[in-house]
């Protein structure tokens, strides 16, 4: 199955968006392994809460949207694996090499 990194804004405009734009990030994200970086539910809550204050949605759409994100099967990575260290001589970084090189080996034994 091919995989797909996501972040929350494709995730909320998949939830979200009943027009075309959220059909497309629907189609696109069905048929997908997907990942993601593990504060991804918090910045869809960020971002929902943002929604909520300026009186775009209002907060029954907050809690429906935030229970669909929880059916959503994805894989949450720490962020680490993200930038393998990003640049700085972070030393909980697993190894160096760069991130997609291992993700095929942490999507079968992620741990």
């Amino acid at each position: 199955m091919p995989v797909i990194a996501v972040d929350a804004s494709a995730l909320l405009n998949a939830i979200l968006d009943g027009g075309p734009e959220g059909d497309a990030a629907r189609s696109r994200l069905s048929d997908e392994g997907l990942v993601a970086p593990h504060l991804i539910d918090l910045e869809a809550m960020s971002t929902l809460k943002r929604l909520e204050r300026s009186k775009t949605i209002d907060s029954g759409v907050v809690e429906t949207t935030l229970q669909a994100l929880g059916l959503i099967p994805m894989i949450r990575l720490p962020s680490f694996l993200w930038c393998g260290g990003c640049g700085s001589s972070d030393t909980t970084s697993p190894s160096t090499t760069p991130p997609m090189r291992r993700w095929p080996k942490l999507l079968t034994s992620p741990w």
